[in-house]
């Protein structure tokens, strides 16, 4: 299962649902190591609010980016038993250059959040709201069962608007004033 999907495993997940997490951690692994299955419902709903970035106001991006800078790409105190874990950065000094690194899950999810944040998106059937990333700009629905009820109610709603209309085009022409 690649990055994106588990991002919006993640953000669909339910925070209060404990044996959702369990299963959460079960099949993916912990986001972070030493971490407990309560966090994940805490990185669920951070996640949420981050993918909602459109809509924040200036301040709100700014709790955003502290959030991953400092929880998420925080370097750790260094001890003996981490002394060899690297940094979230990559330098290439000769190069000029710096790349992201992935430590754990948590940071491979938050990589991907900030790629992909032009492409999130909640599904537009008020049934359904659920999170997802977009193939194309134009999606509008997670799902293909989406699009199809959303479609059907769009066609049933023009028609009841547009009956009237309907219904005198399909009238034959009536005879009564048309001379012999």
């Amino acid at each position: 299962m690649d990055d994106k999907q588990i991002l919006v495993e993640l953000v669909n997940l339910n925070s209060t649902d404990k044996a959702a997490l369990k299963q959460f951690v079960a099949d993916r692994g912990p986001l972070k190591k030493n971490e407990s299955i309560d966090y994940v419902g805490e990185w669920a709903q951070m996640f949420r609010f981050a993918w909602t970035w459109k809509s924040r106001k200036e301040n709100e991006i700014q709790r955003i980016n502290h959030w991953l800078d400092i929880k998420v790409f925080k370097a750790e105190e260094p001890t003996y038993e981490n002394l060899w874990e690297r940094p979230a950065l990559r330098t290439d000094f000769l190069a000029g250059t710096w790349q992201p690194k992935a430590r754990n899950l948590l940071d491979r999810l938050a990589l991907e959040l900030i790629r992909s944040r032009k492409m999130l998106h909640i599904c537009e059937n008020p049934d359904c709201g659920r999170y997802f990333i977009k193939s194309f700009s134009r999606d509008r629905y997670h799902h293909a069962l989406c699009y199809r009820n959303m479609r059907e109610k769009g066609q049933r709603d023009w028609a009841k608007k547009n009956r009237a209309e309907i219904n005198r085009r399909r009238r034959k022409p009536s005879k009564k004033g048309k001379a012999r």
